[in-house]
C-alpha cells in the first residue's frame, strides 16, 4: 500500500518536527480467522481481553480497504494494564473475511513474531500448546521457547524475572537495517548497535543482523529488527485483512500536527480518520496510516498517556 503525499499550501515552511516522535505503543494488530478460537492461546499466557469491539460498517478507506467493512477486534494486555503496555489486538475480520496465511518463516519481510518475557519458558510453552499452539523450529539465540498461536504467529518465549507475562517485543523482518531503523528513529525509537544473532532453523544453525528500536515512555515497546542474507520477499503483506501480524500502533498527542511532521519530513502518511471504537469507553479515536520502508503498517493514534 502506498500513499500519495500531498501538502496543503497552508502548512508553511516551519514545521514542529518533535510532534513526529511517538509518546507510547498502542497496540500490535493481528488478523484472525476465529477470535474465540484465537483467544485462548493469550489467555493462557494470562493475558486479558479488556476490551472487545464490533465495528459494523466502518469506513476501511485509511487501512485500504474501500466502503464499508465488518470485523471485530478483541485487545489482550498483560499483568500492567492498558496505561502502562501495549496490547495484542485481535482482528476478527468478517466483511471482507480474514484471508492467507501467516508468513512461513521468518525470512519473508513484515513483523514475524510477538515476544514476551515469562517466568517459566518451558511452562509458558505447555500452556500455549494446550490451548491449540504449536512448536516453532525457528527462534533466535537468547529466546528460550518458541509457539505459533492457533493462526500461526510465532511467539518468542524468554524466561525472566517476571512476576507474570510481560509482552517485550515485536520482531520485524527488513530488507535493510539502516533505513528501517532510520524510520523508527524519526518516530522516537532509540536505537542499539548492530549485532550479529544465531538463529536455529530447520536447515541450521544461520547468522542475521539484527538491530533493537526501543520505544521508551508511558508505554514502552521493543523493535526487534533483523536483516536475512537471503530473504523470502521484498516487502509485506499488503491487505489489512491478511491473516497474521500487520500493523503497530503508536501514541501521538495530536494527529494532525504529527501528519504536517511527518510530510515535512517526506515520509507519505495518509489524511486523518476517525475510527469508531463501539462497546469501549473511548468510542472511537482520530488515526492516521503510514507504511514503513519493508511495507508494515504502522498507526498514528491521537491519545493522551500517564
Amino acid at each position: 500500500m502506498a500513499f500519495d503525499m500531498v501538502r496543503p499550501v497552508e502548512l508553511g515552511d516551519q514545521m514542529d518536527h518533535d510532534a513526529l516522535a511517538v509518546i507510547g505503543a498502542m497496540h500490535c494488530n493481528l488478523n484472525v480467522v476465529d477470535v474465540s478460537a484465537a483467544a485462548g492461546v493469550y489467555e493462557s499466557l494470562g493475558l486479558v481481553a479488556k476490551m472487545k469491539s464490533p465495528a459494523v460498517g466502518q469506513d476501511g478507506t485509511g487501512l485500504g480497504i474501500p466502503g464499508p467493512t465488518d470485523s471485530e477486534a478483541w485487545f489482550f494486555y498483560d499483568h500492567r494494564g492498558g496505561r502502562a503496555a501495549p496490547a495484542v489486538e485481535l482482528v476478527e475480520w468478517s466483511d471482507p473475511v480474514t484471508t492467507g496465511t501467516v508468513y512461513p518463516d521468518p525470512t519473508h519481510m513484515g513483523m514475524w513474531a510477538l515476544g514476551f518475557d515469562v517466568p517459566d519458558a518451558e511452562a509458558a510453552a505447555g500452556a500455549i500448546g494446550a490451548a491449540g499452539g504449536t512448536s516453532c523450529a525457528e527462534r533466535p539465540a537468547g529466546v528460550d521457547a518458541a509457539m505459533r498461536d492457533t493462526d500461526g504467529v510465532a511467539l518468542e518465549l524468554t524466561t525472566a524475572p517476571v512476576e507474570a507475562t510481560t509482552f517485550r517485543y515485536a520482531r520485524l523482518s527488513c530488507a535493510s537495517l539502516e533505513a528501517t531503523a532510520a524510520f523508527y528513529a524519526r518516530l522516537g525509537f532509540a536505537l542499539g548497535p548492530v549485532q550479529t544473532t544465531t538463529w536455529q532453523r530447520p536447515t541450521g544453525p544461520e547468522q542475521v543482523q539484527e538491530q533493537t528500536a526501543v520505544l521508551g515512555g508511558a508505554v514502552p515497546l521493543e523493535l526487534r529488527l533483523v536483516q536475512w542474507a537471503a530473504p523470502t520477499t521484498t516487502v509485506a503483506h499488503s491487505a489489512a485483512n491478511h491473516r497474521g501480524l500487520f500493523r503497530m500502533a503508536f501514541a501521538v498527542p495530536d494527529v494532525a500536527a504529527a501528519i504536517v511532521a511527518a510530510r515535512s519530513a517526506d515520509v507519505s502518511v495518509s489524511d486523518a480518520f476517525w475510527i469508531p471504537l463501539p462497546g469501549t469507553p473511548l468510542g472511537g479515536l482520530n488515526v492516521a496510516f503510514l507504511i514503513d520502508p519493508d511495507g508494515v503498517m504502522v498507526e498514528f493514534v491521537e491519545r493522551k498517556l500517564g
